[in-house]
């Protein structure tokens, strides 16, 4: 199920009227509150948090900072756990402009563990011309709920049920309903009433793909391998002139073979190993937290199960696929020049993994190449190879960079030598 959206929030213009500013009345700690004791979340180092309660009478907030989990909107106000330490937070919502709360101006130094802190924060007042100013709504119901919904190319979050509730300004706005695999369908409303209500049923598009996808079941969780035709690229680079993503290689020719559609899903590693490693918990999410050996295993028990020989891609392979291959339009990235259409990184992942195909697909009809999770493959590095291997796509907590389609890491392929940031690690197969 791509059900689940998070807000994904930006600064609106100078110019635009529906930009009022959040403020914030005060901030101070709690001590007859003793929720974070009492309902303590750990952080990834297994220290307990702090926790904020924000009164914020309004719903699709979204924090950004060390936010550990997702804030709950409980009863007007967010319970947001914070790392112990921290000493900021940014507050986002579609409506207004983002807000960035120094804790040192209220005279909290740093928040502490398993400490309760309550933070007010004040909706805009409504100006004398309440006509211009009174809150307008646009509710859209959406189908397929996993569609991406944009207002005047701003996005917003679609519930499991496929509803939205936007807050605009009156006036005409327009609106873009978009899946991986239907119509689009963009409009222009006129926002005259306090409410206007629309129903978006996408139509399915006439696949133009000529790829082939093969279906496999796993003690009943199904997955796609797609095929990718022979064809000869230059690794490492994109364009002739793009000197950041270059490396000095020379053309090399790949045979055909098959690659996952998506990452590996949590699901279908519980179905085939029977255990979930991972950090970030749910089944359609990317497995995390595992090491290249892990995922040795892995490919070894799913070949066993099937009779096929899985196993990861090599560098080349995937970088490859990444590209779109012999239907490649050289972008950097994986399907886009604008990273945000396909990847779930630093600037929009909330801090956390995503379910797969949330995001557009590349030219293959493959999701997340770029973003997410990264991505194990099969090479060794050099004379290191006994300790190192090498891992691509960047995942939710990379910046732009490492989310180009020719960035790779080395990354010592046991954690227990001290792999960082385990949770960002995850797999693709290859046939």
């Amino acid at each position: 199920m791509m059900r689940l959206f998070l807000w994904i929030m930006v600064v609106l213009g100078s110019t635009s009227v529906q930009a009022q500013k959040l403020t914030v009345s005060k901030m101070a700690a709690d001590p007859n509150d003793n929720s974070a004791s009492q309902y303590v979340v750990k952080d990834l180092n297994g220290d307990a948090c702090a926790l904020v309660k924000v009164s914020l009478p309004i719903e699709g907030v979204s924090f950004e900072g060390n936010v550990i989990g997702t804030p709950q909107y409980k009863e007007k106000e967010y319970w947001v756990y914070l790392t112990s330490g921290s000493k900021e937070l940014r507050i986002k919502h579609g409506s207004f402009q983002p807000c960035h709360v120094n804790f040192s101006d209220y005279g909290i130094r740093r928040v502490l563990a398993k400490t309760t802190y309550r933070l007010t924060v004040q909706l805009p007042k409504q100006e004398d011309d309440k006509e211009t100013n009174a809150q307008h709504y646009l509710v859209l119901t959406v189908s397929p709920a996993n569609s991406l919904v944009s207002v005047d190319g701003q996005l917003y979050a679609v519930g499991a049920d496929g509803k939205t509730n936007i807050c605009l300004t009156k006036g005409q706005h327009t609106y873009r309903v978009e899946a991986p695999g239907y119509t689009t369908e963009e409009k222009t409303v006129d926002i005259s009433e306090a409410t206007i209500v629309r129903n978006v049923r996408l139509l399915p598009a006439e696949s133009t793909s000529t790829a082939s996808i093969q279906t496999y079941t796993v003690n009943g969780v199904s997955f796609n391998m797609v095929s990718v035709e022979s064809g000869t690229f230059t690794p490492g680079k994109i364009a002739d002139n793009d000197a950041e993503s270059s490396r000095n290689t020379q053309p090399t020719t790949l045979r055909a073979f098959s690659i996952g559609e998506s990452e590996v899903t949590q699901a279908l590693w519980k179905a085939v190993m029977g255990d979930n490693p991972s950090l970030h918990k749910g089944d359609d999410l990317p497995v995390d937290n595992v090491t290249w050996d892990d995922c040795q295993i892995f490919v070894w028990q799913l070949s066993e199960i099937t009779g096929k020989p899985f196993r990861l891609p090599t560098v080349n392979e995937w970088e490859f696929a990444a590209r779109g291959g012999n239907k490649s339009q050289r972008t950097r990235y994986a399907g886009s020049g604008n990273l945000s259409d396909v990847a779930w990184y630093a600037d929009n992942s909330n801090q956390q993994s995503h379910p797969v195909k949330a995001r557009r697909p590349n030219e293959l009809g493959l999701y997340d190449m770029s973003g997410n999770v990264s991505e194990w493959c099969d090479d060794q590095v050099g004379e290191l190879s006994s300790k190192y291997n090498i891992c691509v796509g960047g995942g939710w907590k990379s910046e732009a960079k490492d989310c180009l389609v020719t960035s790779q890491a080395w990354i010592n392929r046991d954690k227990r030598a001290g792999v960082r940031l385990p949770e960002t690690y995850g797999l693709r197969l290859a046939l």
